[in-house]
């Protein structure tokens, strides 16, 4: 994106949308997923935990995050 104005007419834009909006949902899977079954498998609760952390980071990303300085 060249200017702020691009990216946030990116971040409205219908597929855009639909992308983050399933990048939602799978974060609220996993989470549910760790609340219900965390401590049984650790190794499967740090692979989600870091999973959601990637996903948050894309999908609530700002303008400033995407400068390649």
């Amino acid at each position: 994106m060249s200017n702020p104005a691009e990216f946030a007419d990116w971040k409205k834009h219908p597929i855009t949308v639909k992308v983050f909006d399933e990048l939602k949902a799978r974060e609220k899977a996993m989470m549910l997923q760790l609340s219900l079954d965390a401590g049984s498998h650790p190794a499967m609760d740090r692979y989600f935990v870091g999973y959601i952390a990637a996903l948050r980071d894309f999908y609530l990303m700002e303008w400033e995050d995407s400068k390649n300085d």
